[in-house]
């Protein structure tokens, strides 16, 4: 059962995925597959539901199947061009399709059935496969076996050239594969128990994914195992579904390949993403011990480049705002007033504090879109002398990039004088939320903040069930820009960081110029950035506590010369 919650965090239900089989593919018009909701969060409940939807679909194909008998009609082939993984999917298939009929008609045979019959099939075919194995195209009736291959090649979704230079070679393979299923049946007529011998068609890489689900996933985020799963399908589908002991580096790399070039993915999303994902699913085959995979393919293959010409034509930059960009966005509809919806649902978050402020605290803070946008009321408070801000993971629904985001800032003297402190206690009022206690004050040994049962939220308008707080807000945003004020694509929320990075390091140098350098630790400190130069010992740790009545100078002359900023937030909700 194909169950999975789609990447990207637009919804939270699970879904179902069905395959359309290979024979029947061009009979469902261009689909290859049907998925669908099963419209609830609950794996339990959506089991159930999956299991009525893939029945259905099961009875839809045997269905078509009995149409196409009665028709007289083939499954529609795809024109294809032989490779040896073709060839060994082709002849798996096969032999595997031989063993479950075989075992089929076990099961339907009744105590006056005579025994004899099952015998007679294997003696019937295995003759005439010893020949074709031996002598090849000199055996007898070579060309009509050749005629029954090309056959089970279309029946599958395969249409095969009779001038195909590997024809000769998938004849023999099919030969010596369907030899040892008549083998098999031959030790099934003596008794002998062949359970393991007929996985030599399989496990097939979507049913190590399934073990691989339910037993190597458990560690994980549930967004990073659905990118994972994500991934590793695309390679099942590559490689069509290939038995897993038959996948070889170069599969792996002609994926990569494949990925890298057609799908046009960016190298690092293959290095960080793809290849990890794969590297798993080979991981929990070899540990496990039940696949037959001693070596996991996946090691040791290296993502492939691009030239340095591909790499420049491909690269999509994010600009920092210039300051006529900014200057149109704060004099733009999005300041206009709070009761200007700007032709957007309510849904979109056009309304209240996130609208007025966001853009505003990324400006000024070069904060990272997750880090505004998940901040609760808990996270604003007066800390060690100033109002400030903090960045952290502590909290439901919040992340950070790494140790060094999380971080004490304090309140730009910007947000300041547009009355971000009046809106502060405008929500806590609205939220019923207290002050935070103050983390730099001095405390006993092992002695905690105190956490407040309800931190609420700094812009309730965002808060989403999803994990990822600000990407419909950075959505909108883009949108706006784009198709209001017809901003290039290069520019993002994200470029309001790019601004700040810039106008921060000049004034740096100024302040350098002037003989009054920034100390060590300070710039990294306030970005929430790893520092320029790690340092072992004692001395790494300079820095990462600073007090924000320490930090707040040296952010407040992070000047934006040139820019008009909005109204006040008291008139843009007046308004």
């Amino acid at each position: 059962m194909d169950l999975f919650i789609p990447p990207g965090g637009q919804t939270k239900n699970w879904y179902v995925r069905v395959y359309i089989p290979s024979d029947l593919k061009g009979h469902f018009g261009n689909a290859t597959e049907f998925r669908q909701s099963m419209k609830t969060t609950d794996k339990v409940e959506a089991m159930a539901r999956a299991g009525v939807f893939i029945t259905a679909k099961a009875g839809e194909f045997k269905k078509k199947r009995a149409e196409i008998a009665v028709n007289g009609e083939e499954p529609t082939p795809t024109s294809v061009v032989l490779d040896q993984n073709l060839i060994r999917s082709i002849t798996s298939v096969r032999f595997t399709s031989l063993l479950d009929f075989d075992e089929e008609c076990r099961n339907a045979r009744g105590e006056e059935d005579d025994p004899e019959d099952m015998e007679a099939v294997p003696k019937e075919h295995m003759p005439s496969l010893v020949s074709i194995i031996a002598r090849r195209r000199g055996a007898p009736g070579y060309k009509a076996y050749v005629d029954g291959v090309v056959h089970i090649a279309r029946v599958q979704g395969h249409e095969i050239a009779r001038d195909d230079p590997l024809l000769d070679e998938l004849v023999l393979a099919m030969a010596m594969r369907e030899k040892r299923a008549f083998e098999v049946m031959q030790n099934r007529n003596a008794g002998e128990d062949v359970r393991t011998i007929k996985g030599e068609g399989g496990p097939w890489l979507r049913d190590i994914l399934g073990g691989w689900e339910s037993e190597s996933t458990a560690h994980m985020e549930p967004k990073t195992k659905s990118s994972y799963k994500s991934r590793i399908e695309s390679f099942i589908e590559f490689v069509h579904n290939k038995p897993g002991h038959q996948v070889e580096q170069k599969d792996v790399h002609n994926w990569l390949l494949h990925l890298l070039n057609r799908e046009k993915r960016a190298r690092k999303t293959l290095m960080d993403g793809y290849l990890p994902a794969l590297k798993s699913l080979f991981k929990h085959a070899v540990s496990s011990g039940k696949y037959r995979i001693v070596r996991n393919p996946a090691d040791g293959v290296l993502v492939p480049r691009l030239s340095k010409k591909q790499e420049k034509s491909r690269a999509r930059p994010r600009f920092p705002f210039p300051t006529t960009y900014v200057n149109l966005i704060f004099s733009s509809d999005w300041y206009a007033g709070n009761s200007n919806k700007l032709g957007l649902t309510s849904k979109t978050f056009v309304s209240g504090g996130a609208r007025y402020w966001i853009p505003l605290i990324f400006m000024s803070h070069g904060f990272r879109p997750e880090e505004i946008c998940q901040m609760t009321l808990h996270d604003v408070g007066v800390q060690g002398g100033a109002l400030a801000i903090q960045v952290t993971d502590e909290g439901d629904k919040q992340a950070v990039k790494n140790d060094y985001s999380k971080r004490w800032v304090p309140v730009h003297k910007l947000l300041v004088e547009l009355g971000f402190a009046e809106y502060v206690a405008e929500q806590r009022k609205r939220q019923r939320v207290g002050e935070p206690s103050d983390s730099f004050r001095d405390r006993m040994p092992n002695q905690d903040a105190d956490a407040p049962r309800n931190a609420g939220r700094l812009f309730p308008e965002v808060a989403s069930d999803f994990d990822r707080q600000a990407n419909a807000f950075s959505h909108v945003f883009s949108r706006f820009i784009h198709n209001k004020l017809k901003f290039e694509s290069a520019y993002k929320l994200y470029s309001f960081r790019h601004l700040w990075e810039d106008r921060k390091r000049e004034t740096m140098a100024v302040d350098a110029q002037n003989g009054k350098p920034w100390p060590p630790g300070m710039e990294a400190r306030i970005g929430g950035r790893a520092p320029a130069e790690k340092k072992e010992g004692t001395s790494a740790a300079y820095g990462r506590h600073f007090r924000p009545d320490t930090m707040k100078p040296f952010l407040d002359s992070i000047g934006f010369p040139g820019i008009v900023l909005p109204c006040g937030y008291r008139d843009f909700m007046s308004k």
